[in-house]
């Protein structure tokens, strides 16, 4: 599968607490997210829950969704990754993020901004 565009959280309290969330967009209109757990305690989890959103001027718009999850909490041990693919079939050409809701500290994470061709 080949990558179109690779992106690192940019998120400076995230870091500092070693929770990163990444974006990878294929050629395949799909969006796969990494959360990497480089802090010292598991942390809960749930990537389908993940929300996408659009940048619109200054502002982030969540993006409609019809995904349907389960809301369990998974863990993630440290040192541990975690995928999760996300279709982009009915996603307009533009610039993104996504935030995924973590139980640990910080409560969420993002990506940086990616944009869909």
């Amino acid at each position: 599968m080949k990558r179109l565009l690779i992106l690192a959280l940019g998120c400076a309290a995230c870091a500092s607490q070693g929770v990163t969330l990444s974006a990878a967009v294929s050629q395949e209109r799909s969006l796969e997210l990494a959360l990497r757990n480089g802090s010292a305690q598991a942390i809960g989890y749930n990537l389908c829950a993940s929300t996408l959103e659009r940048r619109s001027g200054d502002r982030w718009r969540p993006v409609a969704s019809q995904r349907i999850c389960t809301m369990e909490l998974r863990s993630l041990a440290p040192g541990g990754e975690a995928r999760y693919r996300v279709p982009l079939e009915n996603v307009p050409p533009g610039e993104y993020r996504a935030r995924a809701r973590i139980d640990g500290n910080p409560p969420e994470v993002a990506t940086d901004p990616f944009v869909v061709r």
